[in-house]
């Protein structure tokens, strides 16, 4: 009796200590999403030229196709 109480109260341990690590996962990757929303400003490119192929590429774009 005392080895199914044993195993009982491991399982609910083990349980316990996963549902936990899956918070603190759920938490980082909220986290995450946050910062990443934060920085989602747009980049300025400057004025754009266009170039033969009818791609637009940025006046300091030195190099060509």
């Amino acid at each position: 009796m005392s080895k199914l109480v044993f195993a009982a109260v491991f399982m609910a341990a083990c349980y316990t200590a996963y549902r936990s690590i899956l918070r603190a996962a759920e938490r980082q990757r909220e986290a995450m999403v946050k910062a990443r929303a934060r920085t989602g400003e747009p980049r300025d490119l400057g004025t754009l030229r266009e170039v033969e192929d009818g791609l637009y590429v940025p006046d300091s774009f030195n190099g060509r196709r």
